[in-house]
């Protein structure tokens, strides 16, 4: 059984965590990360470490199977 901590959270920042960590592997591919934040709140009531955790597998397969000089935007939005 999974364990899940829900608390409420800046989503952004995960997010931005997430593109940071990963920058160093899209520039051994000339990959540009980008990350785009339009949500005028982006706070969730979710448990953070599993979301981070969906990030990073989100993002290192994006620069894994992405070619050599691409760009790869993740974007957070408002629903």
């Amino acid at each position: 059984a999974i364990q899940l901590n829900i608390q409420a959270f800046d989503i952004a920042s995960v997010v931005e965590s997430s593109t940071w960590h990963f920058s160093p592997q899209a520039d051994t591919k000339n990959i540009t990360l980008h990350c785009i934040n339009e949500a005028e709140h982006s706070i969730a009531y979710a448990d953070e470490q599993a979301l981070a955790q969906v990030v990073d597998n989100l993002v290192s397969n994006a620069v894994k199977y992405s070619p050599w000089g691409k760009n790869i935007v993740v974007r957070i939005k408002q629903h």
